[in-house]
């Protein structure tokens, strides 16, 4: 009987902990809203995280706070850019949840730093979903690759470079619905999404909403200026 008090204690106990970190989270969005900044979820894996990272302190230059699992950023009120840990609250329930919570509930929009195949695939499909079900969320696909020059842009119609910067974004995303990643795979062109091998499953998310876009980048100097225009 103990034990069955305890599961049905610890159940209750997670419930009461996942609303308090929603409300908590609903909180600091609307505290950036109040200040017409945005809360923006910053999301990729291990290898990733000092690109998610630098990210996350551009952003927060910008005026905006900028959240991880773990951390959250922001310009504090002497124009200092500030991180600190996340509430120990975030530690009493799961990631996975503290994760979607984040995404569904804190975030106004998202940016997913892409890296190893495969990578990345949950907070993708959390994210599409996110934009599925309101049309003011906005996601952001990045991607690090080598050889991001103008005439392998011309290589793939699809393919067109941010103003005068080395980057290039993939105009297929916010073309909904008009092709497969499997399209993409036998392009003859440059893709530098799939020169990143981003798994084709990713990459279909953002082929299927136009809120949802992808960029690619050469060079770490250039994420300034690109997150200044899309952000």
């Amino acid at each position: 009987m103990s034990s069955k008090k305890d599961t049905i204690q610890c159940f209750l106990n997670l419930k009461e902990a996942r609303k308090a970190v929603r409300n908590l989270s609903l909180v600091m969005k609307e505290k950036f809203e109040k200040r017409n900044k945005k809360v923006i979820a910053v999301l990729g894996s291990f290898d990733t995280w000092p690109y998610m990272d630098y990210t996350s302190r551009l952003l927060a230059e910008l005026g905006h706070a900028a959240v991880t699992s773990i951390r959250i950023y922001y310009k504090d009120e002497n124009g200092k850019i500030t991180d600190r840990d996340r509430e120990k609250l975030h530690e009493s329930i799961l990631m996975r949840d503290s994760l979607r919570i984040m995404i569904n509930h804190e975030a106004h929009s998202a940016i997913i730093i892409y890296s190893v195949p495969g990578a990345h695939y949950i907070e993708t499909e959390w994210c599409y979903n996110r934009v599925q079900n309101d049309k003011n969320f906005e996601v952001v696909g990045i991607a690090f690759v080598r050889n991001i020059k103008e005439g392998n842009n011309k290589n793939c119609r699809l393919l067109e470079p941010v103003g005068n910067l080395e980057s290039t974004w993939c105009r297929a995303t916010a073309r909904a619905g008009e092709r497969t990643a499997w399209n993409c795979r036998d392009e003859e062109g440059f893709c530098p999404f799939i020169k990143q091998e981003i798994a084709k499953n990713v990459i279909e998310y953002f082929l299927q909403h136009p809120r949802m876009k992808l960029y690619a980048l050469e060079r770490l100097d250039v994420l300034r200026s690109l997150l200044s225009q899309i952000v």
